[in-house]
């Protein structure tokens, strides 16, 4: 936590720390140190833009407290969920979270937002159908 010169809230700050299970194949220098297992998503750099954030701001501060919020897990086990139901989360309690991903669809230097829910949500629906089957030839004979 980063405290703020006048806090009136907390203000979140949040990356992801989670390598994927991908064997890494590229051969550089920097390559993960953990057999089996990468940064393949930009978690890397998430991670040293927080970095940057957090020493700017410890030299820096905003009137705002600002809570860098390291997540495991982002790709799984639940995603964000174990995070804001840990007991540390419940007892820090931001008022907002922030974060960032990058987009290398876009040009350098480029910022893409958008109000609300921005981030992909990886979540597992299973519905069962029970009924007659039909086929398009004869849809009167099918359930509707």
């Amino acid at each position: 936590k980063v405290n703020g010169t006048d806090p009136r809230k907390m203000i979140g700050y949040r990356t992801d720390i989670d390598g994927l299970p991908i064997k890494e194949e590229t051969g550089l220098p920097y390559r993960s140190e953990h057999e089996g297992n990468m940064h393949a998503c930009g978690h890397d750099v998430h991670m040293s833009i927080a970095l940057g954030l957090l020493t700017h701001f410890a030299e820096h501060p905003i009137k705002d407290d600002l809570l860098f919020i390291f997540q495991p897990a982002e790709e799984g086990p639940g995603g964000a969920k174990p995070m804001l139901e840990s007991e540390i989360m419940q007892a820090w309690k931001p008022d907002m979270i922030i974060a960032l991903h990058i987009a290398p669809e876009y040009p350098v230097g480029t910022i893409a937002t958008k109000e609300g829910l921005l981030f992909a949500n990886t979540s597992e629906l299973f519905i069962d159908l029970k009924g007659k089957g039909g086929h398009a030839a004869f849809p009167h004979l099918a359930n509707d």
